[in-house]
């Protein structure tokens, strides 16, 4: 499983962010159903999404920090990323 991750943060007072991306297959074809979980390192505060059936995920609602992002399919190799921002 490959996952593309992008990061975003709000300059609201909250100063919520989110992490959005892609989950696709080693040939490019997205994976609906797959689980993305972030974890904050230090905290350990867990968020875990589906992704759609475009194969596209949004956790948002999440604090400013570092995050390891966990991407899992029945039938596919787990993908870890670390030190998302």
């Amino acid at each position: 499983i490959m996952a593309l991750a992008s990061s975003s943060t709000s300059a609201l007072a909250q100063q919520d962010g989110s992490i959005s991306g892609t989950v696709r297959d080693p040939q490019g074809a997205v994976l609906p159903g797959a689980s993305v979980t972030a974890t904050q390192s230090g905290r350990g505060a867990v968020r875990t999404v589906s992704v759609d059936a475009q194969g596209a995920y949004r956790i948002s609602g999440l604090s400013p920090g570092t995050y390891t992002i966990r991407v899992e399919l029945s039938g596919f190799r787990e993908f870890v990323g670390q030190s998302i921002e």
